[in-house]
C-alpha cells in the first residue's frame, strides 16, 4: 500500500495528518515556539538542520502557539528580510 493509498484510506484520522506533516517535513521545531523557551540553557545554541529545526532532546511545542501566528510571523520575516 503506497502513501497516497493510506491517505485516502484514512484521510480522516488525526494519526495520518499528523504522520504526513512528518513525512512532508512540515513540523516546525523552532526554539522561539518550544514550551520550555523561558527557562532554557540550551536556547538558540542546538544544532539545526537545513530548514532551521532544532535538534534538541527537550524540545516540545507549545500548544498555545497556532501554526497561523507561526505562518504569520514567518511572512512578515520574509517580507522584512
Amino acid at each position: 500500500m503506497t502513501f497516497q493509498h493510506l491517505w485516502l484510506y484514512k484521510r480522516n484520522s488525526l494519526f495520518i495528518s499528523i504522520f504526513t506533516r512528518w513525512v512532508m517535513g512540515t513540523e516546525r521545531r523552532y526554539c522561539s515556539i518550544c514550551a520550555w523557551r523561558e527557562n532554557c540553557q540550551k536556547k538558540y545554541s542546538v544544532s539545526t538542520d537545513a530548514m532551521g529545526r532544532v535538534h534538541c532532546p527537550d524540545y516540545t511545542r507549545d500548544l498555545s502557539i497556532k501554526d497561523k501566528d507561526v505562518d504569520e510571523a514567518e511572512r512578515k520575516y520574509r517580507e522584512k528580510g
